[in-house]
């Protein structure tokens, strides 16, 4: 049973099971993405893990240094600090669940679907209140590499 539906330019977020349900200990979402759709840049979590597995379709998830190509019934975890994104590079819908711990995925996806609802260009020009919401549910950007 879907909790809460959430458009995200194209894509739909289903929160199958928020954190409430699970005592805090995580969240599970349906994430449906149209053909050629990028979810957004790469970026890290501090403290969250999170687990992509594919229902159908083909979704392009990149983890680190590695490109991973994920077709039905695969699976990817994505353990804290590892810097990834992840998109459907494919002319086919993917739908996949994800599986976030701690919760919070969820409160992100309503508080972004509202974000990108009041802005007449997506990316926003103006960045902040876009990182600013990234920063208070763990979306971090990638490290930068030490200088040499």
């Amino acid at each position: 049973m879907t909790i809460e539906s959430i458009d995200l330019r194209g894509a739909v977020a289903e929160v199958l099971i928020g954190g409430d349900a699970t005592g805090g200990s995580f969240t599970l979402v349906r994430y449906t993405a149209p053909p050629r759709f990028v979810a957004g840049p790469r970026h890290r979590h501090a403290v969250t893990a999170e687990a992509f597995h594919v229902l159908t379709g083909i979704l392009t998830v990149e983890l680190d240094d590695a490109t991973l190509v994920l077709g039905e019934g695969e699976s990817v975890a994505v353990p804290p600090g590892a810097v990834h994104a992840f998109r459907n590079d494919s002319e086919q819908h993917v739908t996949m669940l994800v599986i976030a711990a701690p919760p919070g995925l969820e409160r992100f996806l309503m508080d972004l679907s509202a974000l990108i609802a009041g802005s007449p260009t997506w990316p926003p020009e103006d960045r902040s209140a876009l990182d600013d919401l990234c920063a208070r549910y763990d979306q971090l950007p990638p490290l930068e590499a030490p200088s040499s």
